[in-house]
């Protein structure tokens, strides 16, 4: 038996990064009752899809909404239209168990005459989701003149996962 590196003994508490947001862990000293123990976290990304069909009106608050079952990381909020809107913005908020998670950073927004939020994701002040938490998308602005419609926003977020290897 051999003790690895970073340990001071031959118990052992390791990490090593195997790829990023993935971990290889071995914990225990091997020992008769403290057998080594091999776990493994992952990172895995997803979206949260929200979809409104129709003309939109603002303000509409709380239509859409999505109830975590695990903890999480907001990463980023874009959204879509298949009408576009004229005259005014279309400005978008998402709030989280009914506080919005921007409020300092610019909401997401479809520019007027535009389909979507620019190609680019807006990050939220507020990351941290835990397991029971909601998420809820308001429409604050629509169109003055086409307000748009068919609204799809799109929440990107990561979670990890810990398996143990057998």
């Amino acid at each position: 038996m051999s003790k690895c590196s970073g340990c001071s003994a031959f118990d052992c508490n390791c990490s090593i990064i195997i790829a990023e947001g993935s971990c290889l862990t071995v914990t225990g000293s091997g020992a008769s009752g403290d057998p080594f123990i091999l776990t493994t976290t992952a990172r895995i990304d997803d979206l949260a899809t929200f979809a409104l069909s129709g003309g939109l009106t603002a303000p509409t608050l709380g239509k859409l909404r999505f109830r975590f079952p695990f903890d999480a990381t907001l990463e980023g909020v874009s959204a879509a239209v298949d009408t576009a809107p004229t005259g005014a913005n279309i400005i978008l908020d998402v709030n989280k168990n009914g506080v919005s998670i921007f409020p300092i950073s610019t909401k997401p927004t479809i520019t007027a005459t535009t389909f979507d939020t620019g190609g680019s994701e807006d990050v939220p002040d507020t990351t941290g989701i835990l397991s029971g938490d909601y998420l809820q998308v308001d429409i604050d602005q629509v169109g003055s003149t086409i307000p748009g419609s068919d609204l799809t926003v799109f929440i990107r977020y990561s979670r990890a996962v810990v398996c143990p290897v057998i």
